[in-house]
């Protein structure tokens, strides 16, 4: 490079930096934070903010009201605009105004209404610090225009910087093996370009099968989907709940979908179990509670099984089950929320004593 381009590249960085405040936040499309704030009245909240390819969702805790909501929006530069939803539904917009890289001011407005101004700051003192890896690709079956092709979308959070070196590595060999069904490594990245050549090699060869066979070219059968993605929605007091949602359509009536969820303790990186939060002996009442709540469903069977797919919130339990694991496709995905007040007298982990302090 030319001294003066050298210059000139200078001179530009330096402008854009000035107009924007960006001295010290550099703007990524990839990210996650982990950031604790307050209000000016002294309200606290968390926030899991994560950006794959400038799509923007977060978790918004306020822990004063016991309140969780959803953030959802696009970011174009530092200033990022998101809506706010709860239970499905728009309840308010917020507008999210980075500082520096690790600390953002979030102001929430209800009616166009101001009303909670909310400065942030990047803390991972009880948590752990994560990248986004995010991918998005595509296949033709065929070298003609229209040929019918394979999508493919992965955004993954993996353990990244962390001063517990071997924490932060057990937890990624179990994203690892739950995404890619290989607990042995660490290489995200790695497993990443392999899952996506197989799915692309799998697509190719049960397709072209089909059209060896004298098959016809069923644009709307053979064309392929697949999205993984990933998400964390608590990540303080050494709790780490983390979500993998997972659709896939290769041909047939529909796709399939799922959304898993895995709780560790981040003081030992091990997996939290059901069992793990109660004392000997719960499983029936636990079991009765669960059935209560789905009363009203389609089930397969009067005994509902207590799912491992669950997780902890600031009011309770909530137990999850994918399509097909106790009801129709058509019920999709069925959860039943037990609160902590219907099972206190069963629950022996300080875990469960964290979330309801919360």
């Amino acid at each position: 490079m030319s001294d003066k381009l050298k210059l000139l590249t200078f001179i530009k960085l330096a402008t854009w930096c000035l107009q924007t405040g960006a001295q010290t936040y550099i703007f990524r499309n990839n990210y996650y934070k982990h950031l604790e704030g307050k209000n000016k009245n002294g309200q606290l909240f968390n926030l899991e903010l994560k950006s794959s390819n400038y799509q923007i969702t977060g978790y918004l805790q306020n822990i004063s009201e016991k309140q969780i909501l959803l953030l959802d929006g696009e970011a174009k530069n530092q200033n990022i605009d998101v809506d706010i939803v709860s239970n499905g539904q728009n309840v308010g917009k917020a507008k999210i105004v980075y500082e520096t890289d690790s600390t953002i001011k979030l102001s929430w407005f209800e009616n166009k209404k101001l009303l909670h101004e909310i400065s942030f700051i990047e803390n991972y003192k009880t948590s752990m610090a994560f990248e986004n890896l995010s991918i998005e690709n595509s296949k033709k079956l065929l070298s003609t225009k229209n040929s019918p092709h394979a999508n493919i979308a992965v955004s993954i959070l993996y353990p990244s910087n962390n001063k517990d070196k071997i924490i932060a590595s057990k937890i990624t060999k179990e994203i690892n093996g739950i995404i890619f069904d290989d607990k042995s490594s660490e290489n995200i990245k790695l497993s990443l370009h392999k899952f996506t050549n197989n799915y692309f090699n799998d697509y190719i060869q049960s397709n072209k099968e089909i059209l060896g066979n004298g098959g016809s070219v069923e644009f709307e059968f053979m064309n392929w989907e697949r999205s993984i993605n990933t998400e964390i929605l608590y990540n303080k007091n050494n709790i780490l709940q983390y979500a993998v949602s997972d659709y896939e359509f290769s041909g047939g009536a529909h796709g399939n979908y799922s959304t898993l969820y895995y709780i560790y303790n981040l003081k030992n990186g091990n997996r939290v179990f059901i069992s793990d939060l109660f004392l000997a002996g719960y499983e029936k009442y636990l079991s009765r509670l669960i059935h209560a709540k789905l009363k009203d469903k389609s089930l397969y069977s009067d005994e509902v099984p207590i799912s491992e797919n669950f997780l902890l919130l600031p009011n309770g339990i909530l137990f999850s089950y994918p399509p097909y694991s106790i009801a129709p496709y058509s019920e999709g995905q069925i959860e039943a929320l037990i609160l902590y007040k219907d099972i206190i007298t069963l629950i022996k982990s300080p875990l469960i004593s964290l979330m309801i302090q919360q």
